[in-house]
């Protein structure tokens, strides 16, 4: 079960209590004293929802660890870190040649992985049908 098929069940499951105190189906003398909180109930239940969602974002862009050893190592070396485009220029390439001429090379990377993994299915038994 995903993620979002736990939170629309849940939601639902929650819909459902909600509806079913609201229309009376369920019998207690506890709706009749508390129909004032019953009715805005899901959207009181929304706001602390989003009050906790906020809080818990906060809290961890607060107490986000730093890494000061990596970012002193960076500022010592600012002239290595070239963007991609002027490190091809200085090797004299240009990016587009650099694209064009790479993708033959992807197909035939691409197609020796296809040929791999159908030598490592046949060698688990398993039996490729010819149309």
């Amino acid at each position: 079960m995903t993620k979002l098929m736990e939170w629309i069940s849940g939601a639902i499951l929650f819909l459902g209590v909600w509806a079913a105190l609201l229309t009376f189906h369920l019998k207690s003398g506890f709706l009749k004293d508390y129909s004032d909180v019953i009715i805005p109930f899901p959207l009181i239940v929304l706001v602390y929802f989003g009050l906790y969602a906020a809080t818990v974002i906060l809290w961890r862009v607060f107490t986000f660890n730093d890494c000061e050893d990596a970012a002193k190592e960076l500022q010592q070396h600012p002239n290595n870190t070239l963007s991609p485009r002027s490190t091809l220029t200085t090797h004299s390439m240009s990016p587009r040649s650099t694209l064009t001429s790479s993708i033959p090379e992807l197909f035939l990377n691409l197609q020796e992985q296809i040929i791999q993994a159908k030598e490592d299915l046949q060698s688990k038994g398993f039996i490729f049908e010819r149309k």
